[in-house]
């Protein structure tokens, strides 16, 4: 009974390094793309993405708005009260990692929602619990981008991890 198991571990141990590689591959291929996006400066942060998406910002009491094009609508908001993109009602497939985003400790999730109103969405997030500190408390960042395709997560993958900072302010 024990070489079987051994050959199911090498066949997963095997698949496991294929999947990696794969996203090795999709990494690098999304960083080669964002590296020809313009860089879009929303005041105090900075990331790259298609030229194609559109600007649109608002916000009562945060810095917040959109960027948006046929394929990719990706929402952000920097305040004191930003999403920290928990699971939804509805979401499938939801999955967290953690991660840091220009050295700061931050969260990926990816999922998707269908329901009965049209085409399901693929969605993928970064949250940034804390990037400066202010007297009210801590001032995050989330963007949510979700798209009618599962390429849309890899296309949002690849603008979140143009992801910087502007230190001019202390955090």
């Amino acid at each position: 009974m024990g070489a079987p198991a051994q050959g199911m571990y090498g066949l997963s141990a095997g698949l496991s390094l294929g999947v990696l590689a794969l996203g090795v591959l999709a990494a690098s291929v999304g960083a080669a793309a964002g590296a020809q996006w313009p860089v879009r400066n929303l005041g105090p942060f900075e990331l790259r993405a298609p030229a194609s998406m559109a600007l649109t910002q608002g916000g009562i009491d945060s810095m917040a708005g959109a960027l948006a094009d046929d394929r990719l609508r990706l929402d952000f908001d920097f305040g004191l009260n930003t999403d920290p993109l928990q699971a939804k009602p509805g979401a499938t497939d939801y999955r967290m990692r953690t991660m840091t985003v220009d050295g700061l400790p931050a969260h990926l999730v990816t999922y998707s929602v269908a329901d009965n109103s049209g085409p399901a969405q693929f969605c993928a997030g970064v949250h940034v619990p804390q990037v400066r500190r202010s007297s009210m408390g801590r001032i995050g960042l989330t963007l949510l981008a979700c798209g009618g395709n599962p390429d849309s997560i890899r296309q949002a993958q690849a603008i979140f991890s143009t992801l910087r900072f502007h230190r001019d302010t202390p955090r």
